[in-house]
């Protein structure tokens, strides 16, 4: 076997290594913190952190110890090779931790509430964490709003609602309504 084909090989049992621990556990940071996380979102202990930063530090040493045997050409492949893994697995992580805020956000329980504008009997399809704050701070805009009612739902829940009366909408979150559109958006929480 020639130098030639058995780097190759050698790159490929540690891209097939890489690649398997991808699925693994990643390193992750995120607000200067690092954590261990697998593809599916368990996050691990300081100790499995280290057993993966032990794992790559074996890669290194492996490929350091084939510099005197291959030409700095191909060492300098494998050593990008292994970079762009490591910088690929970086982004997986930020991207899952991304994925995993998001879902949370969109999944949080606020409250979606209907309000109207006595003055232009327009009416308001919102969701808040704060429902007091809220409305205080649409009545400090308007004072002709009032609350007509509030239920416990999600970011989803208020989608639907826009989704089912667009063709009723004025602007943003805002709608002309008629009572029987005010009694399915009560019948909807029920």
């Amino acid at each position: 076997m020639d130098n030639s084909e058995a780097l190759n090989r050698f790159v490929n049992a540690i891209d097939e290594s890489l690649t398997d621990s991808i699925y693994d556990a990643y390193v992750a940071e995120y607000d200067g913190q690092k954590f261990v996380a697998n593809n599916v979102g368990y996050l691990y202990s300081h100790d499995a952190l280290m057993a993966l930063q032990i794992q790559l530090n074996q890669f290194q040493k492996i490929i350091d110890s084939i510099r005197t045997t291959y030409d700095t050409h191909e060492y300098n492949n494998l050593v990008n090779q292994v970079n762009e893994f490591r910088r690929a697995q970086k982004e997986v992580a930020e991207a899952e931790h991304l994925k995993r805020l998001k879902k949370q956000k969109s999944e949080a329980v606020c409250k979606v509430y209907l309000m109207h504008n006595k003055r232009t009997g327009n009416y308001k399809i919102g969701r808040s964490k704060s429902l007091k704050l809220r409305e205080k701070t649409l009545q400090d805009e308007q004072p002709e709003i009032e609350l007509v009612c509030a239920f416990d739902g999600k970011i989803k829940d208020e989608k639907h609602l826009h989704n089912l009366f667009a063709d009723k909408r004025l602007r943003g979150e805002w709608f002309a309504l008629a009572e029987s559109d005010v009694a399915q958006f009560k019948a909807y929480f029920r």
